[in-house]
């Protein structure tokens, strides 16, 4: 299971703290989950089976991506409560799953005006990124919902005719999610979730 930790500190702006894991690079995402049968039905999709050992088992879609230090987390995660205390609980629709090259699903999402505009919105933390010096950030521009598994690890779900012209699954989204990984293919932690006016 992914860890939780909620950072609520309201510091100063960053400045280098003591500790090893202080100044440790991780690579950040900012993401949005799937919830609810949503998210059962897309887990489904893997057989019920777990996905690969030590990977996040949720299914998420990804709108932003950046290297960043533990040291930094303080302030990011304030101004991306900032943006998040201003956005509205929005739906979302995703189309039939497609294999992904790196094993697992994509859904791609049928509607991505709202998750443009919450990128954009977030922008505002790209200033205190690049002055910390770790930058790029880079921002998803082909939303799509990735499920984490094994190539061929379940079948292609079988999807009635009457249904193929109709999303696979829909959802309201409540949260943008602060997650990060030392490197690739270890272990996701959440940081932070951040919860939507209603």
């Amino acid at each position: 299971m992914v860890g939780m930790t909620t950072r609520t500190n309201e510091t100063a702006p960053w400045k280098p703290q003591g500790g090893e894991t202080a100044w440790q690079e991780w690579m950040y995402r900012l993401v949005i989950c799937p919830e609810g049968e949503a998210a059962e039905r897309i887990r489904q999709l893997n057989g019920g089976r777990a996905t690969e050992p030590l990977r996040a088992q949720l299914p998420s879609i990804p709108l932003i991506a950046f290297r960043g230090r533990e040291a930094m987390e303080d302030t990011i995660i304030r101004w991306v409560q900032r943006v998040c205390r201003m956005q509205r609980r929005f739906p979302i629709s995703l189309e039939k799953p497609e294999r992904h090259p790196a094993g697992g699903w994509r859904m791609a999402v049928t509607d991505t005006d709202t998750l443009c505009g919450l990128s954009e919105k977030l922008s505002v933390i790209d200033d205190y990124i690049r002055a910390c010096r770790m930058g790029p950030v880079h921002r998803e521009t082909n939303h799509a919902c990735r499920q984490e598994g094994t190539s061929g690890m379940s079948a292609m779900p079988d999807i009635p005719a009457t249904d193929k012209e109709r999303p696979f699954t829909s959802f309201m989204a409540h949260s943008l999610v602060l997650t990060r990984q030392a490197y690739a293919g270890s272990t996701t932690e959440v940081v932070n979730l951040f919860a939507f006016l209603p």
